[in-house]
């Protein structure tokens, strides 16, 4: 901690390394740090990331630190289908199930007035990370990070919580939790999810067939489950709704920005 080296970038900003560390549990072979990105000709395009180094240097998670920069850089996917779905009927509680940066909850937050979001993260250090990098003063009275196992959360959560929106965000490494799919997850999502509510997860580096496969055996009685894609990078969402107009709207607003890839209505 204390870490801190400035340097040039491209004559027009600063990359000024706040802080570095070494990865916890299966990442402990890697690095990360935290950046912020300064331009003071363009104060509202800065930024701070977390970066690991991996035969190569790769974006962890990054968000604006501009409180007037509702979009964040990070995950450009679940932000346009989030708002594609809550455009008419904005979201009062939301769940993000592995935070690290904090980029989703910081969307939300900036994004919806009226939310208040609940964030759960594994990793205690990047809990640790986040309430000191990137927990802004303004998202402290409508977010809470919790160091918890997801999967355990939703379990204890069932009959207790409903949440409008829940984002699932889930990774070993840049590798899905093999267990988000499974039945007894996916209808603990359905459970804790409430009416009109979507539940959306990131599956980036899943193959559409396969993600088409599993779309066709969620057992959770979802009214519609669509696989979605922008630039290859690939989200499901699950939705609960009696209305089949919210759906038409859905498509019509998401269809501007994504690609619904498979499409199954019940």
């Amino acid at each position: 901690m204390g870490y801190k080296r400035e340097k040039k970038i491209f004559g027009k900003g600063q990359r000024v390394v706040l802080d570095a560390f070494t990865g916890d549990g299966e990442d402990s072979n890697i690095r990360f740090e935290v950046v912020d990105y300064r331009y003071s000709l363009s104060p509202w395009k800065n930024k701070r990331s977390i970066e690991f180094f991996n035969s190569g240097r790769y974006i962890y998670s990054t968000v604006y630190l501009s409180s007037h920069r509702h979009f964040q850089p990070l995950y450009p996917q679940a932000q346009r289908a989030a708002d594609a779905f809550f455009r008419q009927r904005e979201p009062k509680t939301a769940l993000v199930l592995g935070c690290a940066g904090c980029s989703i909850p910081r969307f939300v937050v900036n994004h919806y007035k009226g939310c208040t979001v609940t964030g759960v993260e594994y990793s205690k250090q990047f809990v640790d990370i986040a309430q000191r990098y990137f927990i802004s003063s303004k998202m402290r009275s409508r977010f809470k990070l919790l160091h918890d196992d997801a999967f355990s959360y939703v379990a204890n959560a069932q009959n207790k919580e409903k949440f409008d929106y829940i984002h699932t965000d889930i990774y070993i490494g840049d590798r899905i939790h093999p267990d988000v799919f499974k039945s007894d997850f996916i209808s603990g999502i359905y459970n804790i999810l409430s009416d009109e509510g979507l539940a959306l997860f990131n599956a980036f580096h899943v193959p559409p067939d396969q993600l088409k496969s599993i779309a066709e055996h969620i057992s959770a009685p979802f009214r519609a489950v669509y696989v979605l894609d922008m630039y290859r990078k690939y989200f499901v969402a699950l939705i609960k709704t009696n209305h089949k107009s919210r759906l038409s709207e859905f498509e019509k607003q998401i269809t501007r920005s994504m690609t619904i890839e498979q499409k199954i209505i019940k």
